[in-house]
């Protein structure tokens, strides 16, 4: 799959190795290969920026979850230029401004997506709710439980999951 977003061309590839990939590797400003140790299906982004003599960005990882519970999703947020990657067991932020990894968690049960709300990314996976800044940065997480509900108001969320309702303010986590 291969997309446009602002500046930026984004091909996503999983479960192969990119014909380009050497091609790319020799014109990249940044590579991150951290998680190809990992058993589990391989994920490849390449990220191109400029035309018609591009600068790569390639980033590349195992993850042990089958993507038929939940395969790749990515965020991109153009007022910082951070992208949001979930994929399997993996969730990694990237500002692709300077070209670094903001954030990384690898290991939990599976990712299933995204969301922007106000200044605020929320990632949902099976058994967690996590919130972020704009910049890539998690502010906190949460524990819930399938089936669940995301509610939102204000600065607030609500978590609703098993009879309960966890109300928590969106900057910190805090209950409320």
């Amino acid at each position: 799959m291969t997309f446009s977003t602002g500046e930026y061309n984004i091909a996503v590839y999983t479960d192969e190795v990119p014909v380009i990939l050497e091609y790319c590797r020799q014109r990249a400003i940044f590579v991150d290969e951290d998680g190809m140790k990992n058993d589990g299906t391989l994920v490849y982004l390449i990220i191109s920026k400029g035309f018609p003599h591009a600068r790569y960005c390639i980033i590349g990882f195992n993850t042990p979850v089958n993507f038929a519970i939940s395969a790749p999703a990515i965020y991109y947020e153009p007022s910082t230029q951070v992208l949001f990657i979930g994929a399997g067991a993996i969730i990694k932020t990237f500002d692709l401004a300077v070209y670094k990894r903001v954030f990384e968690k690898d290991g939990f049960i599976g990712f299933w997506g995204w969301n922007k709300y106000g200044d605020y990314v929320v990632h949902q996976e099976e058994l967690s709710v996590g919130i972020f800044n704009l910049h890539g940065e998690q502010l906190w997480e949460a524990f819930v439980e399938p089936p669940y509900d995301l509610e939102f108001d204000g600065d607030t969320i609500t978590l609703k999951y098993e009879g309960i309702s966890d109300r928590r303010k969106l900057s910190t986590g805090e209950s409320t």
